[in-house]
């Protein structure tokens, strides 16, 4: 009988043989290009705001106001824009059927104060204050917008955010549910947890002024306001003293009076060192500058530092102090 021989192919042919089959199968990791995340974006901040129906009700008051070019310019600038839901709270809370009935000066601060300069992503903005485009009256003054970043994002204290990081090629736009509202000075105090003591102290009812209204009228204020740290720091040097509570009523109302300026919105910068400033109860502190930083001496000769300057409201600044003046 005759045998049959069996061949063993050559390697050549092994090889070839390995490279056919993997030329007939996608690689594993060929991962197709996400285009919202890999192509650079072609559409400005007014055409992809326009192209979003969500966006319709900011836009009509973005033309309204004739802001519109803004949105087209170089910038870049990064806008929180309120869509559809954000304008049905917001004319409910106004009491109104549509925003032709405010204003063009109520309504274009409202707009531009959704509007900070830079490209921010929602994971490259870091915590702090940011100046819109809405301009105190009596200075220019930018309105700070304060945002909130680390394991929440919240802008004035709000938890607003709906769609993130809508590329155009003159900026990012983040949609939210809510108009932000703009804020007075109380209300700034309110939104930083660095000054929750100072503002406690604040909305106490042993005065003979009510703070919190105050600070919420027309203005223009200057305040210095104190951090918890300070305030703290204040409390541990009276022995008398363990908490705000136990500071008796007159001697909080002549401090904090003294650590508030009416009639001006006093913005910090060059040209004011050694300008004595009159507070609410009559007495002067006086403000220094040291290699671009800044100082507020009181009537005592103790030096606070402000460790942050100008955060601007719509009815006044306030700047950030680490001691408390003493009249």
């Amino acid at each position: 009988m005759k045998k049959i021989k069996y061949y063993l192919p050559g390697r050549g042919f092994l090889a070839f043989l390995f490279l056919f089959i993997n030329s007939c199968i996608s690689p594993v990791n060929d991962i197709p290009d996400d285009p919202r995340t890999f192509d650079p974006p072609k559409t400005n901040l007014l055409e992809l705001g326009s192209s979003l129906p969500y966006f319709r009700d900011y836009l009509d008051a973005m033309n309204q106001t004739n802001l519109s070019d803004i949105l087209e310019s170089d910038g870049p600038y990064t806008v929180f824009m309120p869509n559809q839901n954000a304008f049905s709270r917001f004319r409910k809370d106004y009491n109104i059927s549509n925003t032709d009935e405010l204003s063009d000066e109520i309504l274009k601060d409202i707009i531009l104060y959704h509007i900070i300069h830079g490209d921010w992503t929602l994971s490259s903005i870091p915590r702090g204050y940011y100046p819109t485009l809405a301009l105190e009256k009596t200075t220019g003054n930018p309105i700070d917008l304060f945002i909130e970043n680390n394991s929440i994002f919240r802008l004035n204290g709000i938890f607003a955010l709906d769609e993130q990081d809508l590329s155009t090629i003159n900026g990012t736009i983040h949609s939210i549910d809510r108009v932000i509202n703009i804020p007075t000075m109380g209300a700034h105090l309110s939104f930083n947890e660095e000054f929750s003591l100072f503002y406690e102290v604040l909305l106490q009812n042993k005065y003979d002024v009510n703070y919190a209204v105050f600070l919420s009228e027309e203005g223009p204020y200057t305040l210095v306001a104190p951090t918890n740290e300070a305030f703290l720091t204040f409390i541990d040097e009276n022995d008398a003293w363990n908490t705000a509570d136990d500071i008796p009523g007159k001697v909080l109302n002549e401090i904090l009076r003294y650590h508030l300026i009416e009639t001006e919105n006093l913005v910090l910068k060059e040209g004011i060192e050694n300008k004595e400033m009159t507070t609410m109860n009559g007495q002067v502190f006086t403000i220094l500058i040291n290699s671009g930083n800044y100082s507020i001496q009181d009537g005592n000769g103790n030096i606070a530092h402000v460790t942050r300057k100008n955060i601007q409201a719509e009815n006044g600044v306030i700047h950030q102090i680490d001691r408390v003046l003493l009249p």
